[in-house]
């Protein structure tokens, strides 16, 4: 005799629910070849990145050095050595000569179901922004502002440190000699990032000089609050005691994340304190992220 399977009116809708996320998702599709470098937003996979769907918008979820990090689109790990989905972050950023196959028509996808996304997360008091040269970062800024209700906003709320400040006082010389087999190596990179920081980013800091991801843990802090040059910035009314949002572009390793909250409980003792990236951090199988599509918590 077959057992009988009983399913609740619950579990069926979350069966369903599931199954319409893996028709409906989107992903892209990549032309790579001598003459074009071309990205394409398709709802027939989730190849290289998941772009997420309108009719069932969701977030992705990760903790990130500690730090609770929300993220609109997630990057893939490909098996095919084309890359991780940085084709997508490198056509919204303009470099490396990706480009869209139909701007408008991908475009249109990509806003349609990044807005759809957004409107998941609650009211915050304040809503930040990390330093960038990027204008990607201010056009997303732009939108949350527009879109995550709040009381208070910044862009400039951050300073990067100098490059020279940071080779002379924030490189953790302990880390290097413990974790390292060939210290003289890393101390060999870093001056070549470094000098390369003086002459082509205006002598400010930047992460992105540092050629491998493992040598961004050397360095002990990036920025800090900026306060002004006679404290005439004064964010203790919008941080004390309030729930913050602090927004990235992307999740490489999570040290700009580490490095923006932990100048903030330098400083300031928030109620919460929150992140949100357009982009998740590479998805590997021992990724934690979780999918989430309804963000309710006590504010």
């Amino acid at each position: 005799m077959k057992k009988q399977v009983i399913i609740d009116e619950n579990n069926l809708k979350k069966i369903i629910r599931e199954q319409l996320q893996l028709i409906l998702s989107e992903g892209i599709d990549i032309q790579n070849t001598n003459n074009q470098r071309t990205i394409s937003v398709t709802n027939k996979h989730q190849n290289y990145a998941d772009t997420n769907d309108y009719n069932q918008p969701y977030m992705f979820v990760d903790t990130q050095r500690g730090y609770t990090v929300y993220s609109v689109f997630q990057r893939q790990e490909t098996k095919d050595g084309i890359t991780d989905s940085n084709p997508l972050l490198n056509v919204l950023k303009k470099r490396k000569g990706w480009e869209f196959a139909n701007a408008k028509q991908d475009l249109t996808l990509l806003l349609r179901n990044f807005v759809s996304a957004i409107k998941l997360l609650p009211k915050y008091d304040t809503i930040i922004m990390t330093p960038s040269n990027n204008p990607l970062n201010q056009i997303v800024f732009n939108y949350l502002i527009r879109i995550i209700p709040h009381a208070s906003s910044y862009t400039n709320f951050f300073e990067k440190y100098k490059a020279l400040d940071v080779y002379e006082n924030l490189i953790d010389e302990n880390y290097i000699n413990s974790q390292f087999d060939n210290p003289s190596k890393v101390y060999e990179h870093l001056d070549i990032a470094f000098g390369n920081m003086m002459k082509e980013n205006g002598g400010i800091f930047s992460y992105k000089f540092l050629q491998k991801s493992q040598y961004r843990d050397v360095i002990i802090q990036s920025m800090k609050v900026n306060i002004g040059a006679d404290d005439d910035l004064n964010y203790d009314e919008e941080i004390n005691g309030k729930n913050v949002l602090i927004f990235d572009d992307t999740v490489t390793s999570g040290k700009t994340i580490s490095d923006s909250g932990n100048a903030i409980y330098e400083m300031f003792a928030p109620k919460s304190l929150t992140f949100i990236t357009l982009f998740t951090a590479l998805n590997k199988e021992d990724s934690n992220q979780q999918k989430v599509d309804n963000i309710i918590w006590e504010l």
